[in-house]
């Protein structure tokens, strides 16, 4: 879990706010464009300097939208370090609006960063993620002195929640692509995903040379769990090999399931030697973990290379052969 440590100003006390993680989307460049324009209706509302949306991370509050006007004299990706209880750590602290409409006419603003650049009126509101993370803030800026009518505050108050409906739609996508290229008991990614991925790597082989390894995978007589545990056990397997096999590989390491009890590894930029070392060194920890569920659990695997004597499909079959040798070789133990 990601959090910023901001602080209220007003009580002089620090809060710890939950941000954005990397689970989240991207934010497409449409979506981008339609917040600039949002941000400059608000400033032309108020005639202020500016209308910013800004992103909060551990650290800092960045500037990752804002209003296209002159007078704005902002820059796209400027930050200010968080801990200083500034007026957008008021909105995230809070979770609610923060309103001033003359920040010099109260000493605790004296100081802030704000003042020295004479911002004197602010007005924010959080961004929210659907399941509660902060996003950042949408507010106006200005260098006079405001007042925020009624008429300003719903308008802006529709605004944000047409933002939020965004960062809700952005995510829903998210999901129902992750939906379409995982596996929906393990979470691992399914074989469609397989087929791209392979195609992917390949192509990289062939233009830059760039090694790339792997292991397909098969458990030692499944059948014999399922209908001697259940079904039900059977599943818990399937997701506890998983999870031990996510744990000992590299982030670029990519897992599939094939169907059934069949896995494969893909290994970007390793060579065969890189990935029969991994295997002999990972092997035995992911069983003796899984055990844990099924004392009788085993498998198998076979590897391959991708070589210039054929494309991703034969590698594929490589090691899929050489999966079904150690399989017979442990059958005639």
């Amino acid at each position: 879990m990601k959090e910023a440590r901001v602080l209220l100003r007003e009580t002089n006390t620090y809060v710890k706010v939950q941000v954005t993680d990397e689970s989240k989307p991207i934010i497409e460049e449409s979506i981008i464009s339609k917040w600039e324009s949002i941000t400059t209706i608000l400033a032309r509302l108020l005639d202020a300097r500016a209308g910013l949306i800004n992103r909060l991370s551990e650290e800092y509050m960045e500037i990752f939208v804002m209003s296209n006007n002159d007078k704005n004299p902002y820059k796209i990706g400027s930050c200010s370090r968080v801990g200083h209880g500034d007026y957008c750590e008021m909105v995230v602290g809070k979770r609610a609006k923060f309103a001033l409409e003359n920040a010099s006419k109260e000493a605790i603003w004296k100081d802030s960063l704000y003042m020295k650049y004479n911002f004197i009126s602010y007005y924010g509101l959080p961004l929210l993620w659907p399941d509660g993370q902060v996003f950042g803030t949408l507010c106006v800026i200005d260098d006079k002195e405001n007042v925020f009518s009624e008429d300003f505050q719903s308008i802006f108050t529709e605004f944000k929640y047409s933002i939020e409906k965004d960062l809700e739609i952005l995510m829903q996508k998210d999901q129902l692509a992750k939906m379409a290229d995982h596996d929906s008991l393990t979470q691992v990614y399914n074989r469609r995903k397989l087929e791209e991925v392979l195609s992917y790597e390949f192509d990289k082989y062939e233009r830059y040379q760039t090694p790339c390894s792997l292991a397909v995978m098969d458990f030692d007589d499944f059948k014999a769990i399922n209908d001697s545990l259940g079904h039900q056990v059977g599943d818990q397997v399937l997701v506890a090999f998983t999870q031990e096999l996510g744990k000992r590989v590299r982030q670029t390491d990519l897992i599939f399931r094939l169907g059934g009890d069949e896995f494969v590894l893909v290994c970007p930029n390793t060579d065969l030697d890189g990935i029969q070392k991994l295997m002999v060194h990972i092997q035995g920890d992911i069983v003796n973990e899984t055990q844990r569920v099924s004392p009788s659990f085993g498998f198998s695997y076979g590897l391959a290379c991708f070589d210039q004597d054929g494309d991703y499909s034969s590698a594929m079959k490589r090691a899929d052969d050489n999966l079904y040798r150690m399989k017979g070789s442990k059958r005639q133990k």
